[in-house]
């Protein structure tokens, strides 16, 4: 097996090199020739089967499906899109920030939450509710309301109460709901 691997190593970095018959036995049968992006796209395809599943994208960040860690992974794509935020000088670093196509990928998916605890516009409290205890909704506030709805009402165990601070800010947005209300 460490032949193997040896070979596989070699064969990527002679793939600039490499005759176009061999570059073409080897594309047929489907070798990858950057591991790292093989391992993304199958954890993104992951995360799309949890999606048809359990309607939203939001694994808790030990939850495992299919005996992969996705919470984990969930979790490093948001530790990637932050740092890509706090510093677009690194942007350049294609290991330590997510590219703007997986973002756009993981957008698509549609529901997908960057920043589950960070001061922005609207708090809302989850209780039970996959992925953490507290999310704000910041940029696009309609879209993400709206997906959490749609995962909360699909998921009666998931109760969701906005903080009562942010009735003011919700009601510009189509979805609204009323505070608790407090003893008589």
């Amino acid at each position: 097996v460490a032949d193997l691997g040896w070979w596989v190593d070699r064969m990527r970095q002679a793939k600039t090199s490499m005759n176009k018959a061999r570059l073409q036995d080897l594309e047929d049968i489907g070798f990858v020739w950057n591991a790292f992006d093989a391992s993304w796209d199958a954890m993104f395809n992951l995360l799309r089967e949890y999606k048809q599943e359990h309607q939203h994208v939001c694994p808790k960040i030990n939850e495992h499906y299919r005996g992969r860690p996705l919470g984990h992974w969930v979790g490093m794509q948001r530790q990637l899109y932050s740092r890509k935020m706090r510093s677009p000088e690194q942007a350049a670093n294609k290991t330590t920030v997510i590219s703007h196509a997986r973002i756009a990928k993981l957008e698509g998916l549609g529901g997908f939450v960057w920043r589950l605890r960070t001061s922005g516009s609207v708090d809302y409290e989850h209780t039970g509710f996959p992925g953490s205890t507290t999310m704000v909704a910041t940029e696009d506030a309609s879209t993400k309301l709206e997906a959490l709805s749609n995962a909360a009402a699909s998921h009666p165990e998931h109760r969701v109460t906005p903080s009562p601070s942010s009735f003011q800010t919700i009601d510009p947005i189509p979805f609204v709901q009323q505070p608790p209300q407090g003893p008589p």
